[in-house]
């Protein structure tokens, strides 16, 4: 019987199962650490799912044929988690507060996507930035008085 070292196994594997072990460990170590800080569930759940969405969307953006099209929904995907997050309901002022970290996705996302090449990728770029600030006056709105 032939052992494989480290090296083989990890060809024979290859690079994507090791991504995807990766990305689940990164997401419950990054969710295990935002509920020790005794953050707002919103953040604890949400930081996660949407990094990973922006992430791997980002990644297959960079690609072609298919994968261009995956990294679109992806990127998608992880606008609209955002959008929800941005604008749900508050009970208190520090809810509030404490959410507007998700502020700094879409703006990120934003940049990311004008440096793209490609029009339609610029333009949704540029449309990241009018979603974030129309999702931070919608949270606004809901801010409890």
């Amino acid at each position: 019987m032939h052992i494989l070292s480290g090296r083989e196994l990890l060809k024979r594997i290859g690079p994507w199962v090791v991504s995807i072990v990766t990305t689940f460990v990164l997401f419950i170590s990054l969710a295990f650490a935002l509920q020790h800080f005794k953050l707002n569930e919103n953040i604890v759940f949400g930081v996660p799912y949407i990094l990973i969405f922006y992430f791997w969307g980002g990644y297959f953006l960079r690609k072609h044929g298919w994968s261009k099209a995956l990294g679109s929904s992806l990127f998608l995907v992880a606008i609209f988690i955002n959008l929800v997050f941005l604008s749900s309901p508050y009970n208190t002022a520090n809810e509030f507060k404490a959410t507007r970290v998700f502020l700094l996705f879409p703006f990120l996302a934003g940049i990311f996507l004008i440096m793209q090449q490609g029009k339609l990728l610029r333009l949704l770029g540029m449309f990241m930035f009018i979603l974030a600030i129309f999702g931070a006056l919608l949270g606004a709105s809901f801010l409890p008085r």
